[in-house]
């Protein structure tokens, strides 16, 4: 027997009308109207868009992860950065050139002061990926209390994740920082295990012109900008991560250390890149041509179009 199309949708209005008027005048109260429904529904979905709900705590693991071998790759010297780099052996005078001082102030905090730097950014990648664990894995928990009863239990197991979900902007920033790493990387692959933090001639046979160095001039000092500033909007300027939701920044001491940090790290990227100026130089003078043909090609060093 066929179905009548309007009977149906009638049947259906009817038990709607009767269910409505089952109701207590309080709960039908508690009704939207259509209007309401599509203002609801633009208020809901609008802060929802800025959530990854479903696989949120993975994509934070995933990115945090990714973004401390980033930060290993970025922030630690290469060849000739070492205790028994010559810079080291003498200490300049106060009177000395500019560039003699800031030379060897970059590779003294290159080589003692960011394997520190490090290794508390290790610390706190660890503990945000420890706290999300946790939230998620009650066996973890243990695991924490078992490291450290004291600080497990009051900045990372009874942190709840759910109380400080990660915007994307946050993760974007994480995405940020690991993109700063990978182009630090490629600049460094482009030099075929010859690159350095010292001021000087390159030790590369050739003009390096492909690959980021197409675009700008320093890509190297570039990316570490771009990596520090992911870095520091994740994990300090933007809510989501766990040094904003844990609570440990109501201790003065870690305020102290990431104040430390962020005035360390900023102070030693901002010395290296000074040298832009006098890298060109010496390119100028050990490529010639070649060099004055690629300055007017890639006429930005930092940033395309700007700078």
């Amino acid at each position: 027997m066929g179905l009548n199309s309007h009977s149906f949708c009638g049947g259906i209005r009817n038990t709607l009308i009767l269910y409505t008027l089952s109701l207590t005048p309080a709960m039908r109260s508690r009704l939207l109207t259509v209007e309401e429904i599509r203002k609801r529904r633009t208020r809901i979905c609008l802060p929802t868009m800025l959530h990854i709900v479903p696989y949120q705590s993975y994509i934070r693991l995933l990115l945090v992860v990714l973004s401390a071998f980033a930060y290993g790759s970025t922030f630690s010297p290469k060849h000739g950065d070492t205790k028994a780099n010559p810079i080291l052996k003498s200490i300049p005078r106060w009177d000395a050139p500019f560039p003699r001082k800031r030379e060897w102030l970059i590779v003294w905090a290159g080589v003692y002061v960011l394997p520190l730097l490090k290794m508390a950014y290790y610390i706190a990648a660890a503990c945000d990926c420890l706290s999300v664990l946790c939230s998620q894995y009650p066996a973890f928990q243990e695991l924490a209390r078992h490291i450290s009863p004291t600080v497990a239990t009051k900045y990372v197991v009874t942190v709840s994740y759910d109380s400080y979900p990660a915007p994307i902007l946050s993760l974007l920033a994480l995405a940020t920082a690991i993109f700063g790493g990978l182009l630090r990387v490629s600049c460094y692959q482009m030099f075929r295990g010859k690159f350095s933090w010292e001021l000087g001639p390159t030790k590369n046979p050739g003009l390096i012109t492909s690959g980021p160095y197409g675009f700008v001039r320093h890509p190297s000092y570039s990316a570490v900008w771009i990596c520090y500033f992911g870095l520091l909007s994740y994990h300090v300027l933007l809510p989501g991560s766990w040094v904003r939701g844990s609570g440990i920044l109501n201790l003065s001491v870690a305020r102290a250390l990431i104040a430390f940090w962020f005035f360390a790290l900023g102070g030693e990227l901002f010395l290296v890149t000074m040298r832009v100026g006098e890298e060109d130089e010496l390119m100028r003078k050990q490529f010639g041509k070649e060099w004055e043909i690629w300055r007017q090609r890639v006429r930005f060093r930092l940033i395309p179009g700007l700078y």
